[in-house]
């Protein structure tokens, strides 16, 4: 829950006035450190756990949660989305779309596997990865959104997979991290803090 996209996120969002609940999984935390669970099962758990309680909250409003994650978190939060008709948006850092096989030079898709439905999804849905991510070439992300009626949102910054270049210099690196996960933060409380005004102006 410490990684620094998720931090600034979490800052960008409370700046706003809208709580945010990070934690991490139960077999991060445990002792020796665990694997996540083979069908992702334990890690939905917790995360549903963690909605639960949310809406539990005095100072929330219900029915304009969101739910997102990075990475496998990405995948898990699809998964809590889809299940769950009642939350407002989804908001999915650095996706796992794609990857290249072994002895193959184009990356094979894993974007249907991973968040099905994706493409027909009509509650707002954000994808945030870096134009360099080893496990989400950006064309496979485009094709696979743009292949259903409903047009889920997508952005592009820069980096790989922890919006990071490490072909750059040390400082020129850091610097380039600190812009990319500047922009992640803002475009992603932005979309999850339009989500919830909308349905906090519902009549």
């Amino acid at each position: 829950m410490n990684l620094p996209a998720l931090e600034a996120t979490a800052r960008a969002l409370a700046a706003q006035g809208i709580a945010v609940f990070r934690f991490n999984w139960r077999y991060f935390t445990a002792v020796p450190k665990g694997r996540p669970s083979e069908d992702l099962s334990n890690e939905l758990k917790d995360l549903q756990a963690v909605v639960a309680a949310a809406r539990q909250y005095p100072k929330v409003l219900a029915k304009s949660l969101s739910v997102g994650g990075k990475s496998l978190g990405s995948v898990v939060a699809w998964r809590a989305f889809a299940a769950d008709a009642s939350l407002r948006s989804a908001l999915l850092l650095t996706p796992v779309c794609s990857r290249v096989p072994k002895g193959a030079a184009v990356p094979a898709s894993e974007a249907q596997e991973n968040y099905p439905a994706f493409e027909k999804e009509p509650r707002p849905t954000l994808a945030i990865l870096g134009d360099k991510d080893p496990l989400c070439a950006t064309p496979v992300l485009y094709r696979f959104a743009a292949s259903g009626a409903v047009a889920p949102r997508l952005a592009i910054v820069g980096g790989d997979h922890s919006y990071e270049n490490q072909a750059l210099p040390p400082a020129e690196a850091d610097a380039a991290r600190a812009r990319n996960i500047a922009a992640v933060s803002a475009i992603a409380a932005s979309f999850v803090a339009e989500a919830a005004s909308a349905v906090a102006s519902a009549p």
